[in-house]
């Protein structure tokens, strides 16, 4: 059985200041619609809380690079993300997975 990499997936983690829950929630639910809405390569696109402090991760799931490509440089993002870095209480990290499948 051959092994093939097809999508790719994508967790970045964010760790919020206090008291900004809220307002970092708001920004990610507006860019997980928009990717929905206008990115037919992403293939799955979630947000999700720690039940245990400030951590959210992102779980994303993109066609391939050239999907993953139009969503990084898509005008949401690039407005986003700076939005985001603002409420953050240290750097966000971003851990890149290929997919396998069996070809």
């Amino acid at each position: 059985m051959e092994v093939a990499v097809m999508g790719i997936g994508i967790i970045p983690r964010l760790k919020v200041k206090d008291g900004k829950e809220l307002e970092l929630e708001r920004i990610l639910l507006d860019l997980i619609a928009s990717t929905r809405k206008n990115e037919p390569g992403s293939r799955f696109y979630s947000a999700f809380k720690s039940r245990s402090d400030g951590t959210y991760v992102l779980m994303e799931v993109f066609d391939g690079e050239p999907s993953f490509e139009v969503h990084r440089t898509s005008v949401y993002i690039e407005t986003g993300v700076p939005k985001l870095t603002e409420l953050l209480a240290e750097p966000y990290t971003v851990e890149f997975f290929d997919e396998i499948v069996s070809s």
